[in-house]
């Protein structure tokens, strides 16, 4: 054992759990995309704006430069 030990631990534990939220972040932003507009509620619009942001903040993106694209 080294004295980095105890530090080289948490930090594996951390970086594991950032990247369980980083799944559930995609696996959740991935089944969003499939909706239509007359599917999405204001909840679930709601939802998928904070999970873009959360996004944008785990990538080191500004918030709210997102383009929406509007289809026919």
């Amino acid at each position: 054992m080294n004295r980095y030990q105890d530090s080289i631990q948490g930090t594996i534990a951390r970086l594991g759990d950032h990247l369980g939220r980083v799944q559930v972040l995609m696996r959740n932003l991935a089944e969003s995309r499939c909706l239509s507009d007359r599917e999405m509620d204001p909840e679930t619009e709601l939802a998928i704006v904070c999970w873009l942001e959360e996004a944008a903040d785990l990538i080191g993106e500004p918030r709210g430069h997102k383009q929406e694209r509007h289809h026919p």
